[in-house]
């Protein structure tokens, strides 16, 4: 029994100093190796892309481990050949880092490519050790799926530039980003001027980009008073403004900074308050607006984009604090589902504006005094200052940061695993299930009609047409087709049968924000369009018209009359009316889509469009487009 004993204590030590042998080899902790490494991690190289990756580089070896790891990786090469071509920034990020070490460390590089001014820098100092890494953990809602990731980090595995696209309305903008708050940083204020585009969260992002030498290209394409419904046709049929994106295939990133405008309920402000239906549809108009944005992406027939959806709207358009939350919850939901990625800013931050709601250095005045003496009364407003855009900037840049590591976390347990299983015997284990469902679910579709959906994923992607999915299309706003009055009416103009009043306007004298779009001033002011022998077929007629508010836009109205002609004979005739005037103190975009019988707008074929304002002094259209899809 003793030489029994003895066995197996040999057999056990013999088995422990194997275990430890083997973890010298692949995982040496000798400090040389540890300085070193630590020397060779700062965030400027870790972030930088050589031309060459070394798929071990991220291993930590050392002189006496060489000899194995050369012979194992001499044997393996073929086999890891799949996921070698990992970002180059992989190979350079520590294993294990955290993102908070790796933002505290980096400190000063932040805060000096962030800041405008060097006067700034003091109280953004101070901002910086308030919103904490355990504060900035909260800002990452989703992460979207590894696939989706892979797929997103194509140009950077080719030392290409990531094409990054924000579409989103005046807070992404930068309306009132210029404004330092009185009550906080009183002492800060100076005379100095900051544009207000560039002080936009957007832009500091991207100079954050360029401090580590990452290799993206942010354009902003947001417009004020604009919503994820005016996003759409931009989306699907790459109506992008900028040449490069059109040129490139379009971005390799899409994010949606809408929340400010799609919190906005639809109806009026009594019916909202206390009536659960109000809540109801609110939640399934949010929802409604992230699901199909995403859709939008997804049906583009060039580069289909990860979207990250930016939640910067901490209130307060709403009276109920619950109603706040409908369009975080509704994009949370298409998020997960969809793979795509959502960063809240918003929710990171509510405890501080919701802890004091006269604070101004998240979220702006929501208390005003019309009158000296007289109470304070509350204000809607979503546009924060400096301040706030600063907090977003450093919320998206950590979440992106959280991102990366856990990407590359992945890519190298892959890795790994395909060291593991080329020993075995199991060189060929498929998943037991199929990717999850890539598109939003619609919960108001039966499950019959879900069925019918799912039976359409199988159909082949549709082509790009040769002269683009739209025989005519205009969307008037920088993210779109046209962003000047003058070539807005040209456009118009070549396809007038007769205007009698609609003219390309913008209000830029009456506001901040230059909202171009085509107007209407007087009742009966007519414009029609024709289109003869299309040469292409027309399958929906879209518009996006805009509803405002005040004695100008009350009751206001216009009817539109689609006709199709067929060797003049009237094929398909029929009318809709649409209203410019909603119970709000904004400024919003709404869409109208109309889809044509199949066949009636073939090629060949005339179609007609007439609109008439027929109640009211003022309606706006926005976006009018008529396409194949």
């Amino acid at each position: 029994m003793r030489s029994k004993s003895y066995r197996w204590y040999a057999l056990s030590l013999f088995i422990l100093l194997s275990r430890q042998l083997w973890r010298s080899v692949w995982f040496s902790t000798d400090e040389e190796s540890i300085v070193s490494m630590n020397e060779r991690m700062t965030l400027p190289s870790m972030l930088s892309l050589p031309k060459e990756t070394d798929i071990y580089a991220s291993f930590p070896t050392d002189p006496s481990a060489m000899l194995h790891t050369e012979i194992l990786s001499e044997n393996l090469a073929e086999e890891v050949k799949p996921h070698s071509d990992s970002p180059a920034f992989c190979a350079a990020l520590p294993m294990g880092a955290s993102a908070a070490s790796l933002w505290t460390q980096h400190q000063e590089t932040i805060l000096q490519a962030t800041a405008l001014l060097e006067t700034h820098l003091p109280w953004m100092r101070r901002l910086f050790v308030t919103l904490t890494p355990d504060i900035l953990e909260q800002g990452l809602a989703v992460l979207p799926w590894l696939d989706r990731l892979r797929t997103t980090f194509t140009p950077l595995r080719r030392n290409e530039t990531l094409r990054v696209a924000v579409m989103g309305g005046s807070v992404a903008e930068g309306r009132g980003c210029e404004v330092l708050p009185r009550a906080e940083l009183s002492q800060y204020r100076n005379a100095t001027k900051v544009d207000s585009r560039h002080c936009t969260w957007v832009h500091r992002l991207q100079l954050l980009a360029d401090a580590f030498d990452v290799p993206i290209q942010i354009f902003n394409l947001a417009t004020g008073g604009t919503n994820s419904f005016l996003a759409l046709p931009v989306l699907e049929y790459q109506l992008y403004h900028s040449e490069i994106l059109k040129e490139m295939g379009g971005p390799h990133v899409v994010v949606n900074a809408y929340a400010p405008n799609d919190a906005l309920y639809s109806w009026s402000w009594d019916t909202a308050i206390n009536n659960a239906t109000a809540n109801y549809d609110h939640s399934h108009e949010t929802w409604q607006a992230a699901s199909q944005f995403v859709s939008a992406a997804a049906s583009s027939c060039q580069q289909q984009p990860l979207i990250m959806f930016v939640n910067d709207y901490y209130g307060n358009h709403h009276d109920r604090l619950l109603a706040e939350d409908i369009r975080h919850d509704a994009v949370r939901q298409v998020a997960q589902e969809s793979g795509h990625m959502y960063v809240s800013p918003a929710s990171a931050l509510r405890p501080f504006v919701y802890g004091n709601t006269r604070e101004t250095l998240f979220s702006p005045p929501w208390w005003t005094r019309k009158q000296k003496g007289k109470p304070l009364e509350r204000k809607r407003d979503a546009h924060f200052g400096m301040p706030g855009h600063i907090a977003v900037t450093w919320i998206v840049a950590y979440s992106l940061l959280r991102v990366a590591l856990e990407y590359c976390e992945h890519e190298r347990h892959e890795r790994e695993t395909m060291r593991k299983t080329t020993t075995s015997k199991d060189k060929n284990v498929t998943p037991i299930m199929n990717t999850p469902l890539p598109l939003p679910t619609p919960w108001s579709t039966t499950f019959v009609e879900w069925q019918e959906r799912l039976q359409q994923r199988k159909l082949p992607v549709q082509q790009c047409s040769k002269n683009g999915p739209c025989l005519f299309a205009f969307v008037a706003n920088p993210a779109g087709t046209h962003r000047l009055r003058g070539k807005l009416a040209n456009y118009i103009a070549s396809y007038e049968v007769s205007n009698t009043g609609w003219h390309a306007e913008d209000d830029i004298r009456n506001g901040w924000q230059n909202k171009l779009g085509l107007c209407a001033h007087s009742v009966g002011t007519e414009l029609v369009l024709e289109f003869r022998n299309i040469t292409q077929p027309v399958k929906t007629i879209s518009l996006h018209s805009m509803k405002s508010y005040g004695p100008a836009w009350e009751n206001s109205v216009a009817q539109f009359n689609v006709t199709i002609r067929h060797s003049s004979a009237i094929v398909y005739d029929t009318a809709f009316e649409i209203t410019g005037f909603h119970n709000q103190t904004t400024s919003l975009t709404y869409p109208y889509q109309l889809e044509l019988p199949a066949g009636a707008a073939k090629l060949g074929t005339d179609l007609e469009i007439r609109m008439r304002l027929v109640q009211g002094s003022n309606f706006k259209i926005t976006s009018l487009l008529l396409c194949d899809r």
